[in-house]
């Protein structure tokens, strides 16, 4: 075992010794064989010359196996130039031109590929170094700026138009690689048609769930309105006094005594408050992106019912506590938040036209301008107000009631 491992290791060392001096020697080989194949660098390609004159061009593919790819470039002498790679490694093409006119056509047809084995020789790779060296691309297509390519997607040519290549019609080439016939052209359509569709219904379907969620987010606020103010989320529970006694004679002069009980408004947290806020939120925010179809004024119809059922809760609140003196100053902060939204439903209401295209950019700055200062005014006077409220007892932003006035 021992001796074997000894082998092993020796083997190992001459092998590396022998890597350190044979390495420099390949290098040397290969950059031979490089210079080689630079100095014997010829051109390969066939040129094929097609008659002054011609403005329609049609290239066919008369193997039909796949389409033939032709690079397409600007002709420096304003004449038709086709080059064809000639190479018996990977093969080339015979071009069959055929004028009528000022339209010419050229038939392209794969010549026989004559599979010869390469000999590991220093000749074989010179030859496939330089085929390698010379290659630009099988077929070369020069053109002038006046020419008109006619080939469409039939003809099984794709033409690569390179940069700052111009013909008569370069941007239909350079967009498909051919001339799209009517077919062609109505398929593509159909498939973009078809792209688009996809994309609406994905969405819609998103739209639609976000729908679902909202309805079922007010649901819950309305199940949970229900639950603490009755069927009628609007009866006002403060008008009736919590328990009244009265003596009821009947017509045969007897008393009786009856007893008429109120409920008492039942605790209104912080939390169900911010939530109805926030339902009223994204209700700008879906008039704001026109996620509904709807007038400035049904829109300010719904933000006032909302605001209906938000100072609700809120005066429940203050109720609840023991706090009926900080009212006034709510109604007041509820009527200044009413005329805030009037205003801002103006601002949002020309914000979404402009960004449907509705108006000008002039006339958006113009509707911006004119509101501009009466919107600075409106939200300074609600900051005060809720400033006033805040010190007697109610923050009216985190729907909060002391149980006394602040100091």
């Amino acid at each position: 075992m021992k001796k074997a491992m000894i082998f092993t290791a020796a083997c190992l060392v001459a092998g590396v010794a022998g890597l350190a001096v044979s390495l420099p020697m390949a290098a040397q080989d290969a950059l031979d064989i490089y210079n080689d194949a630079a100095a014997s660098a010829e051109n390969p390609y066939s040129q094929l010359d097609l008659p002054a004159g011609v403005t329609s061009l049609r290239l066919v593919n008369r193997d039909k196996r796949g389409q033939i790819y032709v690079e397409v470039r600007q002709s420096a002498d304003n004449q038709i130039h086709l080059y064809t790679y000639e190479n018996r490694l990977t093969g080339s093409y015979d071009a069959q031109v055929s004028t009528e006119g000022q339209s010419a056509q050229i038939d392209l047809t794969e010549k026989e590929l004559e599979r010869q084995l390469i000999t590991l020789s220093r000749a074989g790779l010179v030859e496939l170094l330089r085929s390698e060296m010379e290659f630009d691309g099988s077929l070369i297509l020069e053109v002038p700026t006046n020419i008109t390519i006619t080939s469409s997607e039939a003809d099984g040519v794709y033409f690569g138009v390179m940069g700052g290549v111009e013909f008569v019609n370069a941007d239909i080439i350079r967009d498909y690689g051919y001339v799209p016939s009517d077919n062609e052209t109505w398929k593509q359509r159909y498939e973009e048609a078809q792209g688009n569709l996809l994309d609406l219904q994905d969405i819609v379907g998103n739209l639609q769930e976000e729908n679902t969620a909202l309805q079922n987010t007010l649901e819950q606020y309305y199940d949970s309105w229900d639950s603490y103010w009755g069927e009628n989320p609007t009866e006002d529970w403060s008008e009736n006094p919590e328990i009244t006694t009265e003596e009821a004679i009947d017509e045969s002069g007897e008393g009786e005594t009856t007893t008429t009980v109120e409920e008492s408004p039942e605790l209104v947290t912080p939390a169900e408050v911010l939530q109805l806020e926030e339902v009223k939120l994204k209700r700008k925010d879906e008039f704001r992106t026109y996620q509904r179809e709807e007038s400035v004024s049904d829109y300010l119809k719904a933000l006032q019912n909302l605001d209906g059922m938000i100072f609700d809760a809120r005066k429940n609140q203050v109720i609840y506590a023991g706090r009926e003196d900080l009212l006034p100053l709510m109604e007041e902060v509820a009527a200044q938040v009413t005329s805030y939204d009037s205003v801002e439903a103006l601002v949002l209401d020309a914000q979404r036209n402009y960004n449907r295209g509705d108006i000008s950019q002039e006339q958006y700055n113009g509707i911006i301008n004119a509101y501009e200062e009466t919107i600075r005014s409106q939200e300074t006077a609600l900051i005060e107000m809720k400033a006033q409220l805040s010190d007697a007892g109610y923050y009216w932003d985190s729907a909060v009631v002391s149980s006394a006035a602040a100091n």
